[in-house]
């Protein structure tokens, strides 16, 4: 029996992403992959853009995930050698003058860090479309090849089918797969879509999956070497002969098979007829299945019964742009569950994106949740998508400007489910009385790009949180990321800390999540699980002050 750290079933972009984050981490592992399906992965353009869809929303978080994506595959390069990632600008022309309208009301809205240049007619003053800037796009099979070749060179590689629901067995401190040969500590499924057939472990994972079809097509007068987007996209593929091009893609949830389709194919061919009067020469017509979500989030957890067993699956469109940050946040999870403590070499967990993960695990449609600090929107987005709009979700802040920055994001993602609150967070209970929600979010210190002498302090905070404990319903969670770095921040978290021991101590749930046990300034994530008709006692040994923020 070959005894590693961590299995991975499955090298798409997932498995690949996750497989390179814990070589780094140092752990010893095995991927075992059955290279004979066709997947998503390999179907994908791997196209990166910071403005999406019909109403042109800015990408959330795109400077972060950019920065993390570009520095990650800028590194397998340098360690494969092989050409996987290309920076360059990308158009968007207009399909519409309903588009064109809705661009020019939200222009002002891009930036700093996204760049948008309007593109005119060659003949006229017309503003046609725009050109955005940073953008870029992953060789999807160079990718995927390069690091299946270096991990063959590690012995870390393995040709095979695994059907988890049967030949997945557990002890307490190993994981097996016994017709392989193999046991681990940990075994992370990055199946995509074929991941719905798992009945076992994630069962509907992911949950809303769709078809898309792509053609390889040669060009030959077509004028463009950027990436151009106006109803489909067309990307130029040099790496796959002259004047070879992908065009792209349909979308379709009911027919998921993948078997090449003539309407998909004459769907593409009649958009790019709107972009140019040559007639394409089709070399191939491509299908993949892409492993989507109903909330568009990318499902990054353990099991919740089974502590060894993992899922890296629902990345979607998107999942080039946002697959090493997630990777990033699972792989230290699973250094803990091998080593049973983090490696204090590396650098901080992404608290944020830990909460996110948490809540996602909890919220359904039709829930309530409360954003209790909505500063920049970021936590109220989540919240509000992931409960859609059946549910329904309360967001406070104390500062009109944060208050205003939420309520652009929501308006720029159509979101009308949020009722936003220019109000103390000590104040929930007044706005939500009865045991109902299901999640309740902070995030303390002051607000990102706003005043940093306007904090949170103690006193409210502990109110803030009891009142939160009170609403939540059975088994709903809080969670409180405490930033213990600027003035009065190191007694905020201590009161914090003190008050959720205390509700613990009663019979419920708390982890506590230090970000970097290296600095006693990290921020710290609290997550604290309610358990049956818990009502807080009143807190009476926190701090002094009142609330600024």
């Amino acid at each position: 029996m070959t005894k590693v750290d961590v299995v991975i079933v499955g090298q798409g972009i997932a498995g690949s992403c996750l497989a390179w984050k814990l070589i780094e981490l140092g752990l010893e592992l095995r991927i075992v992959n059955d290279s004979g399906q066709l997947s998503s992965s390999q179907v994908a353009a791997g196209l990166i853009t910071p403005v999406t869809g019909l109403r042109l929303v800015p990408q959330d978080r795109f400077e972060e995930y950019w920065n993390e994506a570009a520095a990650f595959y800028r590194h397998i390069e340098s360690k494969t050698g092989v050409e996987i990632f290309r920076e360059s600008a990308a158009q968007r022309l207009f399909v519409s003058q309903k588009e064109k309208s809705i661009f020019l009301e939200r222009e002002h809205q891009y930036g700093p860090f996204i760049q948008v240049k309007r593109l005119t007619s060659p003949v006229s003053d017309e503003v046609v479309g725009f050109r955005m800037w940073p953008a870029g796009r992953l060789l999807t099979n160079e990718y995927l090849e390069a690091t299946r070749q270096y991990l063959k060179l590690l012995n870390f590689y393995q040709e095979a089918v695994v059907d988890v629901d049967t030949e997945i067995e557990q002890s307490e401190h190993s994981v097996y797969l016994k017709r392989l040969g193999l046991e681990a500590k940990v075994v992370v499924l990055c199946q995509g879509v074929e991941g719905r057939r798992n009945q076992r472990w994630f069962e509907n994972v992911p949950d809303a999956p769709a078809r898309g079809d792509v053609l390889e097509i040669e060009l030959t007068n077509w004028p463009e070497t950027e990436v151009v987007h106006k109803g489909l996209w067309i990307t130029p593929t040099p790496e796959r002969g002259q004047n070879r091009y992908l065009i792209g893609a349909t979308y379709d949830r009911e027919h998921l098979d993948r078997v090449p389709s003539n309407s998909a194919k004459d769907e593409l061919l009649e958009q790019l007829a709107r972009m140019t009067d040559e007639r394409p020469r089709v070399i191939r017509q491509l299908v993949g299945i892409r492993p989507s979500t109903r909330n568009r989030r990318s499902i990054v957890r353990f099991h919740d019964e089974h502590p060894r067993i993992a899922v890296f699956n629902g990345l979607g469109s998107k999942g080039s742009l946002t697959a090493p940050s997630a990777a990033s946040t699972l792989s230290r999870e699973i250094f803990d569950v091998v080593k049973g403590t983090r490696n204090p070499t590396r650098g901080p967990v992404r608290i944020t994106q830990i909460a996110q993960d948490k809540a996602a695990i909890v919220l359904k449609p039709g829930d309530t949740a409360i954003d209790a600090t909505c500063g920049n929107g970021h936590d109220t987005l989540f919240l509000a998508k992931a409960v859609t709009q059946s549910g329904r979700v309360l967001a406070f802040d104390l500062q009109k400007q944060a208050i205003e920055r939420t309520s652009s994001k929501l308006t720029e993602n159509e979101l009308e489910s949020v009722t936003l609150l220019n109000a103390c967070h000590s104040e929930i209970t007044k706005y939500q009385p009865d045991g109902s929600v299901s999640v309740v979010m902070f995030n303390l210190g002051y607000l990102p790009g706003g005043d940093k002498s306007c904090t949170t302090i103690a006193e409210t905070t502990v109110k803030a949180i009891e009142g939160a404990v009170r609403v939540l319903k059975s088994d709903g969670v809080l969670l409180v990321t405490s930033y213990r770095g600027h003035a009065g921040g190191l007694a905020e978290w201590l009161s914090v800390d003190h008050l959720l021991k205390n509700f613990a101590k009663q019979g419920h749930t708390l982890e506590i999540i230090d970000s970097d046990r290296t600095k006693t300034t990290s921020p710290v994530l609290f997550v604290f699980t309610k358990r049956d008709q818990f009502v807080p006692k009143e807190q009476s040994e926190v701090g002094e002050a009142t609330r600024t923020r």
